[in-house]
């Protein structure tokens, strides 16, 4: 089965609650739509089950924050919102993930392995 990106925005839009059209392959989870924290968990359970991907090796801190809770994290995570970065990503020190990728996720079967060289 071919994967495409518009049966890939019509899960995102059911899940996240938000009108298909506003949605492009760029679209970013974190940045755009604003998924982060218990959220990933239901999301990618059932984005594993409708799409037969298999997660193993996915790490959500990677691509999403933790939730902030008061604290040293969540000073810091304002202080680079407001005066270092417009860009979420780059504020919470994440990867994008945008639906593009999960569409090439939905047509291979998997999630790429994390990059462990450096």
């Amino acid at each position: 089965m071919v994967t495409e990106h518009r049966e890939i925005a019509g899960f995102v839009a059911d899940e996240l609650g938000v009108c298909t059209s506003t949605l492009g392959p760029e679209s970013t989870l974190y940045g755009d739509l604003g998924l982060f924290g218990d959220e990933c968990d239901d999301f990618f359970t059932n984005f594993s089950v409708r799409f037969a991907v298999s997660l193993e090796g996915f790490t959500v801190t990677e691509f999403f924050p933790l939730e902030p809770h008061l604290g040293p994290r969540l000073l810091q995570v304002m202080f680079r919102r407001l005066f270092l970065s417009r860009d979420p990503h780059e504020v919470a020190q994440v990867t994008p993930l945008r639906l593009v990728d999960l569409t090439e996720w939905a047509k291979t079967g998997r999630c790429p392995a994390p990059d462990v060289t450096e």
